[in-house]
């Protein structure tokens, strides 16, 4: 490659050629007066494109004032040469409608931009220049100007696209609650063998049982809540609520004992329950619903509150046929704790007999290990065992792209966009795809809606503006290594030092390495480069600033 960052002259030919043009002749003895400059330098990749402004500078008395010079941008690379537009410069008495130098010297200005192509990466920038002496004449090839060397492409040395999991909803601690009630009659405190013996009962009983014994289970006591309707006397209600909050614990009590029941009652007397009075009313299709609660929201008194509901006589009439009846109960409610498997226990499980986990335990399970092909093992049986689970479709699809197989992964994100077409994680996925497909236009369109809902859609976006050369919006949504490159490209280095202040990644090494090297100091930057496992592209960078 040393010999592309060299003139490339094909004076030879043309001399053999032009040995009658005196035009020519005095511009050839003196071609290496002519000098180009480049800017930026290095030349630097925006969005697709190449921009960059060349300068040839003619001295004093080079140009002849009927000669006509084009000067084409060419990169130069192992791969050919990639021809950009070319620019003409005429002397004083040229006819034409060029750009005048005149004899006394002057500045070519050539401005350009080139659709980038990876040839050009490692490459030579030259200006050809050619002349003919006068209108009638052809041009001649005269010299390549050798401008700068490469083009840095440092935006396109973002951090890797990120990919969402979708998390698991494993509880270490689970817990199992059974609920009965026992009726009582109006203004009663009786309790029947029926009601005692009542189906509700009889499941809460044989939950107790069921759950008792067993080391992984904790049970909890009876909560025991006894109320009274809200109607009638509050001083008699609240009398009512006491002798069946005492009559519930006493009668099941002796109901447990005879069953070899252990557990302990916990029994409350709360009067009058307005509570859930309120609730079964704004869940009923009582037409006069919305001016009971508003009473309810006026008064506070609960003897106002009775007063009030009871002149509307039709619809007390109701109340006291639907929604009163339910209210005269005690209410028992037994909780269970169940304690799931440690850690340990899960990876024993998951090298054993992985059959036995469900689907939350499998997911959490998958974040215990390391290696992606026991990862792959457990999130394919998690769709074994849920095939309608978007998570673990997506879960899959993230460590089948981190194992390699990219197909798989796409097909397994559309699988689950097919489950959970709305959820963020999944369209950050799809969106990835493209963009590790180089379809960065349209993966922006996915990740757009949702940057403030997913945070990997962020960083993702933020990338997304990077490959289009929108760098100051990008540093918006960027951090750390991507964000300092968007204001390394806008020319803020101290603000780029210390978005890596805290940075560790193999990217951050890299930028800190052709930050180093802008600044001049090569011994940090390749100082760095030594650090890291893959510097090439980096190495390429700090090239470029030398």
């Amino acid at each position: 490659m040393k010999n592309l960052f060299k003139s490339s002259l094909v004076i030879a030919a043309s001399m053999l050629i032009l040995t009658g043009c005196n035009c020519f002749k005095k511009a050839s003895k003196r071609v290496d007066e002519l000098s180009a400059t480049s800017v930026p330098s290095p030349i630097v990749l925006k969005g697709d494109v190449v921009p960059f402004t060349a300068e040839v500078v003619f001295p004093s008395k080079f140009m002849n004032t009927k000669a006509t010079y084009k000067i084409t941008p060419v990169f130069m690379s192992e791969e050919g040469e990639i021809v950009g537009a070319p620019v003409f410069f005429q002397g004083e008495k040229v006819t034409g409608n060029h750009t005048v130098i005149a004899a006394t010297g002057g500045v070519a200005v050539v401005k350009s931009s080139i659709k980038y192509e990876d040839s050009m990466r490692i490459s030579a920038l030259l200006m050809r220049v050619e002349v003919k002496c006068n209108e009638k004449s052809e041009f001649m090839p005269l010299t390549d100007l050798v401008v700068t060397k490469g083009v840095s492409i440092l935006q396109n040395l973002t951090e890797s696209v990120r990919f969402a999991m979708a998390k698991d909803a494993f509880k270490r601690v689970t817990t199992e609650t059974e609920q009965a009630n026992i009726m009582f009659k109006i203004n009663s405190s009786r309790l029947t063998k029926a009601e005692l013996n009542n189906d509700e009962v009889k499941a809460l009983e044989q939950f107790i049982i069921d759950n008792t014994g067993n080391d992984r289970r904790t049970l909890s006591d009876v909560h025991t809540k006894s109320y009274a309707s809200p109607d009638g006397p509050l001083k008699l209600n609240n009398k009512l609520s006491d002798e069946r909050a005492n009559i519930t614990e006493k009668k099941v009590a002796s109901s447990f004992k005879k069953n070899n029941i252990n557990s302990v009652l916990d029994v409350d007397a709360l009067g009058e329950d307005w509570e859930g009075f309120k609730t079964l009313v704004q869940e009923s299709d009582i037409a006069e619903k919305d001016m009971i609660l508003q009473i309810l929201n006026m008064y506070n008194d609960p003897a106002k509150r009775d007063e009030e509901i009871k002149n509307m006589s039709s619809v007390f009439t109701i109340l006291a046929q639907k929604i009163l009846p339910q209210l005269r109960r005690s209410q028992m409610v037994v909780n269970v704790d169940i304690q799931g498997y440690t850690d340990e226990e899960l990876k024993n499980i998951v090298a054993n007999n992985i059959s036995e986990l469900n689907l939350e335990e499998l997911l959490f399970s998958a974040n215990l290990f390391t290696d992606l092909a026991t990862k792959i093992k457990i999130y394919e049986a998690a769709v074994a065992v849920a095939p309608n689970c978007w998570r673990a479709k997506n879960n899959l699809g993230v460590v089948s792209f981190s194992n390699g197989n990219a197909a798989k992964a796409k097909s397994l994100f559309v699988e689950a966009s097919k489950l959970n077409a709305n959820s963020p994680i999944v369209i950050n996925n799809i969106a990835a795809m493209m963009m590790v497909e180089g379809n960065y236009k349209q993966a922006q369109s996915f990740l757009a809606p949702i940057i403030e809902k997913n945070c990997c859609a962020k960083q993702n976006y933020a990338v997304t503006l990077i490959r289009e050369a929108k760098y100051a919006d990008a540093i918006k949504y960027a951090k750390s290594t991507n964000k300092a490159i968007a204001q390394i490209l806008v020319g803020d280095i101290a603000g780029a030092k210390q978005s890596l202040k805290s940075a560790t990644s193999e990217a951050s090494k890299g930028v800190k390495a052709v930050i180093a090297a802008m600044e001049g100091d090569f011994n940090t930057a390749n100082a760095i480069l030594g650090t890291m496992t893959n510097a090439g592209e980096y190495k390429i960078e700090v090239e470029l600033q030398k």
